[in-house]
């Protein structure tokens, strides 16, 4: 019995339940945010929103392990929040904010199928080992590791990425094979933020490293500032099943970063992009000028920055963020004018798949735009314009199977995502290790709710068989080498 109680006091869980206890402030911080949105444009569906936010949260946070699928759940639900939370800042309603028919029956199924995802997640996880078991694993690795040899895979592996993602857009018919190698690096990050983070050791050395990968992720077209820092909260949440000042410090920290950047980004830009291209319009992902001009186009933006400003970008941000509007399009053209297809963009999605083309050098190039105008009735540009516009899979999964029948398949989907990482932390090696592919594997998945079926089957499992052979190979060979 007192075995029991110190396990409960530590928030140790032999048997993890369906629900995790959250903390007081938790429930604290939803009871006032649900009787806030009481005064809102949509205070029924706003209310709804916090209530399946923290729902996630207690499926899927589980102490002493990485918060990576609540983590994706919660990006999701951001994407199927976003207008509602736009419309309420700004007391507009949906239809005229954003101007798509049915965007709140969009975020009521989007809010609905994000919780479907979460209970799949949740009941693919085994309730054996977890919390104590798996805490106490990883932190037994912290103190057989060797940091700056982390370091060194993680600075080759991100070597081995570029070139590979070169080869990679150099002959399309392999890409595919040589998309594992351009992530692998998260893999190594994550454990380097884990053990720094952990130990308490190293800290200016994993500061000089996110800064690296901040940097260069901003100055890039795409700007992918936003994975090295969410990457960094997810395995500061990871290290402690009761977070330290040091832990809260550094999630505020890069919080507030993340925040901020996301803002400024928002509000330049198309204006940036403009200029990276050297006026070229729909030079696609090309970047001419050097970094130097990069640094000072960005600088001179910085200053720049009032109220107005930041107001804007804020409205950029909410509005970008949010990706309900071609799914209440497809609510109003379909079946209305296009009937439901009955399975055949899923069924598409599964022969994509395990159809590689290098083998299948005949298969058919998709078109992410065109089910959008087959499903939406709406004329956007398609390949031929360098760009690609998809519905996203919620609205592909209504339009094979209705409203009611669109919940299966994203809960087969949470059920994919729960088992590969419940799978990748049984690693014979490492459990950190293990943690640290399964983190990433989900991780490439944070936003996906605008991406397509075919993408993220695709994906997942091109991920998980690339990381999980790599491990077979070189997991043990790593592991001697790291260790002390």
């Amino acid at each position: 019995m007192a075995a029991t109680g110190q396990r409960r006091r530590h928030g140790f869980v032999d048997i993890a339940p369906i629900f995790q206890p959250l903390p007081i402030w938790v429930w604290l911080g939803a009871a006032v945010a649900g009787l806030a949105s009481l005064v809102t444009h949509y205070p029924l569906l706003s209310a709804t929103s916090i209530v399946v936010l923290t729902a996630c949260a207690s499926l899927l946070l589980i102490k002493g392990e990485s918060p990576v699928l609540f983590c994706c759940c919660a990006m999701q639900w951001l994407q199927a929040a976003a207008a509602t939370l736009y419309c309420d800042l700004f007391d507009l309603p949906m239809e005229i904010a954003f101007g798509a028919p049915q965007m709140e029956t969009a975020a009521w199924l989007s809010l609905l199928g994000v919780l479907v995802i979460a209970f799949g997640m949740r009941i693919a996880l085994s309730s054996m080992r977890r919390g104590r078991i798996v805490a106490r694993a990883m932190e037994a690795d912290v103190n057989r590791w060797q940091f700056e040899r982390v370091v060194i895979l993680w600075l080759g592996s991100w070597m081995i990425g570029v070139l590979a993602s070169a080869i990679g857009w150099r002959y399309p018919s392999v890409h595919q094979f040589f998309v594992p190698l351009t992530q692998v690096k998260w893999i190594f990050f994550y454990i380097m933020s884990y053990t720094a983070l952990r130990s308490g050791r190293n800290l200016f050395a994993l500061a000089l490293i996110v800064m690296v990968e901040f940097f260069g992720g901003f100055l890039g077209w795409f700007s992918s500032y936003k994975e090295v820092l969410l990457m960094v909260i997810i395995a500061a949440i990871t290290t402690q099943l009761k977070l330290r000042p040091l832990q809260i410090i550094v999630i505020g920290i890069v919080g507030s970063v993340l925040l901020a950047t996301s803002i400024f980004w928002a509000s330049i830009k198309n204006d940036y992009r403009y200029f990276v291209s050297g006026g070229r319009e729909g030079a696609h992902g090309l970047v001419v000028v050097s970094v130097s001009d990069q640094f000072h186009f960005l600088h001179e933006r910085l200053i720049r920055m009032d109220a107005d400003r930041i107001e804007d970008g804020v409205k950029r941000l909410i509005s970008r963020v949010s990706y309900t509007q071609l799914f209440g399009n497809t609510l109003e053209y379909t079946p209305r004018f296009e009937p439901h297809s009955k399975g055949e963009l899923w069924l598409g999605a599964m022969k994509h798949v395990l159809m590689p083309r290098i083998i299948f050098r005949n298969k058919v190039r998709t078109d992410d735009s065109e089910r959008a105008r087959r499903f939406t009735g709406m004329r956007v540009a398609g390949t031929e314009g360098g760009t690609s516009i998809g519905i996203g899979y919620f609205a592909e999964s209504y339009a094979d199977f209705g409203k009611a029948g669109m919940f299966v398949p994203l809960f087969l989907i949470g059920v994919l995502m729960g088992l590969i990482y419940d799978r990748s932390l049984l690693n014979r090696q490492s459990c950190l290790l293990g943690s640290a592919i399964g983190t990433t594997i989900i991780f490439s998945m944070l936003q996906v709710f605008a991406m397509s079926n075919m993408k993220i089957i695709g994906g997942l499992i091109l991920l998980c068989l690339g990381f999980w052979a790599l491990n077979g190979v070189l997991g043990a060979g790593i592991i001697r080498w790291v260790r002390r």
